[in-house]
């Protein structure tokens, strides 16, 4: 797939995910990221796409791998506003199992990225660190 079709494919994208979250980002910002998607997690999709652009123009993700890692975070992203919503009105322990209960159910976040973005665990890991900044990949890999 051409670099020129992804991107114009995760702008289309972008129209569909609005809802800001203010956080800070482990790895450096790219410079092309507007300020309203500075505002966003890292995890949003519409500022994951500023940064999935970034390493697909210098080379250091495949514009594929670009686009099946903004679609499992497009997804993920969905599905994190679904439980946010399942939670609303409980308690905060309530909360918190219900929340631990997601994540034993789903299992181990980079092979989920690995099967369903049909990448190795091997370059997942190296995509998860290099999204995270902070070695996540390698600790999931050990789990």
């Amino acid at each position: 797939m051409h670099a020129k079709h992804v991107l114009f494919t995760l702008a289309a994208g972008l129209a569909l995910t609005t809802v800001p979250l203010a956080a800070v980002a482990a790895v450096p910002v790219p410079p092309q990221m507007p300020a309203q998607a500075r505002a966003l997690s890292p995890h949003h999709p519409q500022a994951a796409y500023y940064y999935l652009l970034h390493w697909i123009e210098d080379g250091t993700i495949t514009a594929r791998e670009g686009m099946a890692t903004w679609q499992y975070m497009t997804f993920r992203y969905d599905r994190r506003q679904r439980d946010l919503v399942a939670v609303e009105g409980m308690t905060r322990d309530d909360r918190r199992a219900y929340m631990r209960a997601r994540r034993e159910e789903r299992g181990n976040p980079m092979t989920e990225f690995a099967r369903m973005s049909n990448l190795s665990p091997e370059r997942a890991r190296v995509l998860m660190n290099l999204f995270h900044g902070n070695g996540k990949g390698d600790k999931y890999a050990e789990s």
